[in-house]
């Protein structure tokens, strides 16, 4: 890396590269032939699929997304599907892969879920099914932390598939399941 003095190019020129760094203005020399090991490859190409498929999930959760824009929320999102896809190991899906990764990943981080839902939620995958959402018998007065004079709570749940070989998106569902906060067994 070169730092710039008295001139301040941005771009390229042949094969040199000008950027600032940090507020420096600086310059690269651009390699001809960039050499990459296989495994460099497998992981760029994993990252590309990753990055395709957290932008289709964002898309598609984007009505129940707060603040959708907040690039810190998504490299978690990219991140936490990365750690699930290498945690599958390139293995397809069934019904005991695990999901903790992206199943109790927040989207808002002032706002957790697990703070206020005191319920397991769970999901049923089965390849070329459909993704099951499973939510037991609960109390709500119990289960769920409200303000005080909550009549009602209103639970959205969305899922959503995308392809695992370029991570486009499939398909998504949506619903609301309006909740009286009371003491009564809500049931499953």
């Amino acid at each position: 890396m070169a730092r710039q003095k008295r001139m301040r190019f941005k771009g390229r020129r042949g094969n040199i590269s000008f950027y600032s760094w940090k507020e420096i203005d600086c310059a690269r020399e651009n390699r001809k032939n960039t050499r990459q090991t296989k495994a460099t490859k497998e992981c760029s190409a994993s990252f590309s699929v990753t990055a395709r498929m957290a932008k289709s999930f964002r898309e598609l959760f984007a009505p129940l997304i707060l603040f959708g824009k907040d690039r810190q929320m998504q490299l978690a999102w990219t991140g936490a599907l990365q750690r699930w896809m290498h945690s599958r190991a390139n293995a397809q899906l069934a019904d005991n892969s695990d999901t903790r990764y992206i199943t109790s990943f927040q989207f808002h981080i002032d706002s957790n879920l697990h703070d206020r839902l005191h319920v397991p939620v769970s999901l049923a995958l089965k390849p070329g099914e459909l993704i099951t959402v499973n939510l037991p018998a609960f109390v709500p007065k119990e289960s769920i932390g409200a303000p005080a004079y909550t009549r009602e709570v209103t639970m959205k749940i969305a899922v959503a598939s995308a392809s695992l070989m370029d991570g486009s998106a499939i398909g998504s569902s949506a619903t609301e399941i309006n909740i009286p906060y009371n003491s009564h067994l809500y049931p499953s």
